[in-house]
């Protein structure tokens, strides 16, 4: 089970206070919206409430309560090279024009 931090006890009662009227929809994977009431509700809250939660962080603190982080540079590349998009090294710009010529006959 989890506990709600102490922070977030003060959120929650003022939530509860809120006068809740307008209505958010989103589309969202079945599994995803499964498994994020479960976390929610071993903390004792339903997943209404935890979006909530997330909301009024975000306008309390100005930004996402999480840093989102994409691909690194290392990844994009190591992709780029399993998928056949990097060209082995030339040692000189004959090799290198050459290289290019049989990739693009291809």
């Amino acid at each position: 089970m989890y506990d709600i931090a102490p922070q977030y006890d003060k959120m929650l009662a003022e939530m509860i206070t809120m006068t809740k009227d307008t209505t958010l929809t989103i589309r969202l994977n079945k599994e995803i919206k499964s498994q994020a009431a479960k976390v929610a509700a071993g903390m004792g809250i339903d997943l209404a409430t935890a979006i909530n939660m997330f909301l009024v962080q975000i306008i309390k603190t100005d930004r996402l309560p999480f840093v989102p982080t994409g691909e690194s540079e290392l990844d994009q590349s190591l992709n780029d090279e399993n998928a056949g998009r990097v060209s082995k090294p030339f040692n000189n710009a004959s090799s290198l024009l050459d290289g290019a010529l049989r990739d693009k006959s291809k």
